[in-house]
């Protein structure tokens, strides 16, 4: 029997309530043990009740991890001594895109088997990576663990220091770089140098981390809710399970179940692709009245959709409280999206964040290699059976999506108006007229010059003849005249 204490989320209390786990019967019991207060006989699995038995999950872990090694190097059949994982195989019935990524990485699974939602399953991980804020933990379960070096199995590892960077005290000061030098030479990309021979990377993780996925059919595991890459599919995990999968190049979860997200119509103009973000949510909601993304994978079928455009779509997944989110992109597209990140990847070769383990040159072999499989035919981009079984199918019509503005109000507030295209009279909702909603369109434009990404502003600055990255505020104002100017009708600055 195992007494917990904690502090109760329902009773105000300042030492909190004590309540009694009884591990036999697998009751939630009052302290004295005379009140039964809820069966928690569900959250008893056979995997749990072995981590209770074994003081701990480090001990079942890496020996699941030895009897794989050993039955495979000696090419005998697996028979676990441990707890069977939950399989679900339904027969006849298709893989949805997340399906297929875990069943291609399961991992201590029988030949031939075929995992649907619902099993559990040990999957091979492809890409880590750990937050700064969050490290020093990973760095303290990575000790515990007498762990020294990153498993092999994992294609690419990076430590952010992005988090850390916008707060630069004293204890940031003290603790990243002795961060940085754990992972560095636990194998590790570090966002720092911890040698200071190369300027601080300080952009934010999951924008790195999709980056240098390179692999449509990768698993990634990152110590960040906004863990969701345009590539593979991503998971946010706690520092423990950063920690495993850096050690292991492995992870336990579930497979999860996933809703289908497909587009009708077409982009307007005036469009910004977060317009189509928002609409999702909002038809969405109007078509089931709950969140069904909650718990669950969204598979967004835009197979035009370039790394970093999807990147936006899968990043908001995770405000709607998605497990995850899997972009199914066409081999064109995919191609150009690989080539991009094996730009960027080389960038950061030069700049000179390679390790001794030429981490980052393998990662632009594997996409050459990806590449080169779409091209031949040999394997096409990822893509879900037709058959396969969904949990919802969302359909969004981008037609239905209105033209909202932000349009100057009184006392420096700003609302969105719908604009009337063409309107000659008065607007019903705003009550402006034409000129006036010409005028606001000028300021959206401005708006959208305003939150322009750093790689249009790197292109503007190559078009400015400048030969090296300038100061963005000098760009910026070239940004802005340039929109300005094509609102006056002008041809050029």
């Amino acid at each position: 029997m195992t007494k917990t204490r904690y502090s109760s989320s329902y009773i105000l209390s300042e030492t909190g309530t004590v309540l009694t786990i009884n591990t036999s019967d697998k009751k939630l019991l009052s302290e004295d043990g005379g009140d039964e207060l809820v069966d928690v006989a569900s959250s008893f699995t056979p995997q749990k009740m072995e981590f209770i038995r074994a003081g701990g999950s480090y001990a079942i872990v890496f020996g699941k991890m030895l009897q794989t090694f050993a039955c495979e190097t000696l090419g005998i059949p697996l028979k676990s001594a441990f707890a069977p994982s939950k399989e679900v195989s339904v027969e006849g019935q298709g893989l949805t895109a997340v399906e297929k990524i875990f069943n291609a990485n399961a991992v201590g699974v029988a030949p031939g088997t075929t995992l649907h939602a619902g099993s559990d399953v040990r999957v091979r991980v492809n890409i880590v990576g750990s937050q700064d804020t969050t490290g020093l933990m990973t760095a303290q379960e990575l000790e515990a663990m007498a762990a020294t070096v990153i498993s092999p199995t994992v294609d690419g590892a990076y430590q952010s220091g992005c988090h850390t960077a916008s707060v630069w005290d004293f204890k940031a000061a003290e603790n990243t770089p002795k961060l940085m030098k754990f992972m560095h030479d636990f194998g590790l990309i570090t966002g720092r140098d911890p040698k200071d021979q190369y300027h601080p990377m300080t952009d934010v993780i999951h924008k790195v981390l999709n980056d240098i996925t390179v692999d449509d059919w990768a698993i990634i595991i990152g110590g960040d809710s906004h863990t969701r890459m345009s590539k593979g599919v991503a998971f946010g995990a706690d520092s423990g399970t950063v920690a495993l999968a850096l050690a292991t190049g492995e992870a336990t979860m579930p497979v999860p179940e996933s809703v289908k997200v497909t587009f009708t119509g077409s982009m307007a103009d005036h469009m910004d692709f977060r317009d189509v973000v928002h609409a999702t949510q909002s038809q969405m909601l109007k078509q089931f009245g709950d969140n069904v993304f909650q718990g669950r994978v969204i598979e967004v079928h835009i197979g035009t959709l370039l790394a970093d455009q999807a990147f936006t779509f899968t990043d908001w997944t995770a405000e709607m409280k998605a497990k995850a989110s899997i972009c199914i992109s066409e081999d064109a597209t995919l191609i150009e999206s690989l080539e991009i990140a094996k730009h960027r990847i080389q960038i950061m070769i030069d700049k000179g964040m390679e390790n001794d383990d030429l981490m980052l040159h393998r990662l632009i072999g594997i996409a050459e290699k990806r590449i080169a499989q779409i091209r031949s035919g040999e394997k096409p981009a990822l893509a879900p059976d037709a058959n396969a079984r969904y949990a919802a199918e969302v359909v969004i019509d981008l037609d239905l999506i209105p033209d909202l503005v932000l349009r100057g109000g009184e006392e420096g507030r700003s609302r969105l108006c719908r604009v009337l295209h063409g309107a000659q009279g008065r607007c019903e909702n705003c009550r402006a007229d034409a000129p006036q909603h010409r005028k606001v369109e000028g300021k959206r434009r401005f708006q959208r010059a305003a939150r322009g990404r750093r790689a249009d502003l790197q292109h503007h600055r190559r078009a400015e003849g400048r030969g090296r990255l300038g100061h963005p505020a000098e760009i910026f104002r070239v940004r802005v005249r340039r929109f300005q100017a094509e609102d006056r009708g002008a041809d050029r600055v």
